[in-house]
C-alpha cells in the first residue's frame, strides 16, 4: 500500500487506514495490517452518532510481521457530535485497528488511522 503524506505544521502524517461503512449493532470493523516502523505515533480520528462498545476502538500492535498482536491500547468512543481523537506510542513493527459498534445500528461513522512521524 502507498502511503499519501499530509503536511500538518512542522511535522507530517500518512494516512494508514480509513473506512466509513457503518456497522450494524454489535458488529465490528478490522483493518488489513498496515506497516508501522516509520512512525513516531498513531493517531485515530473517530466520529460516530452511536457509542462504541466498551473500549471498542482498539489499536493493537505487532512485534513482528507474523503479525501477533501483543500490545493493545482500548479506547471508548462515545456518541458525539465532535470527532474524538485518539493517540498512542508506536512500539511495534505492524498494526491494526478493531472498532467494535455497540448496541445500536450507526447511521454516520467515519475513522481515520494516521501515522506521525
Amino acid at each position: 500500500m502507498s502511503l499519501s503524506t499530509v503536511a500538518i505544521g512542522p511535522r507530517g502524517m500518512a494516512l494508514l487506514n480509513s473506512t466509513v461503512a457503518t456497522l450494524t449493532s454489535g458488529t465490528s470493523y478490522t483493518s488489513a495490517a498496515f506497516d508501522v516502523t516509520p512512525f513516531k505515533q498513531l493517531r485515530v480520528s473517530a466520529y460516530a452518532d452511536v457509542a462504541s462498545a466498551a473500549n471498542g476502538l482498539v489499536v493493537a500492535q505487532s512485534p513482528n510481521t507474523t503479525p501477533n498482536y501483543d500490545k493493545e491500547s482500548q479506547f471508548t468512543v462515545n456518541a458525539a457530535d465532535v470527532t474524538q481523537g485518539f493517540e498512542v506510542d508506536v512500539i511495534g513493527v505492524r498494526g491494526r485497528i478493531v472498532y467494535t459498534n455497540g448496541g445500536t445500528n450507526q447511521a454516520t461513522f467515519r475513522l481515520y488511522v494516521f501515522g506521525v512521524y
